[in-house]
């Protein structure tokens, strides 16, 4: 059975995130979690170092989402693998779309990195 594997590329996703993030940013993930963003930010930092960034868990679907940028003025989705897009994931960026008015999207293969933020707060 042949399987098909796609290309991502972790390494500038995460330093994208990391090298923009500012502290006490949130940082929210669909698929993979924390693991490369942790690995690559010891890469680049070293221990200890780097934007100081919380990781609130998977918001849950529905309008409570919305209360991230009542709370946190910035941030930022991790959407792996990116061509996979389920019922849960469309209701929560929507719900941070509406959420926030600025919204920065990056891609680098099968990640997305998406900076919600709002500039008012």
């Amino acid at each position: 059975a042949i399987s098909y594997r796609p290309e991502e590329d972790w390494k500038s996703a995460c330093a994208y995130l990391l090298t923009h993030a500012r502290d006490n940013d949130v940082v929210l993930y669909s698929g993979r979690g924390s693991e490369p963003l942790d690995y690559y930010r010891w890469r680049l930092f070293g221990d200890g170092r780097g934007p100081r960034l919380r990781s609130t868990g998977y918001p849950s679907a529905g309008a409570r989402g919305k209360l991230y940028a009542y709370y946190f003025p910035r941030v930022w989705y991790v959407h792996f693998p990116s061509f996979v897009t389920d019922a849960k994931i469309q209701e929560v960026q929507s719900h941070l779309a509406e959420a926030f008015p600025e919204r920065h999207e990056s891609k680098f293969k099968a990640v997305t990195i998406t900076l919600y933020e709002n500039t008012a707060h």
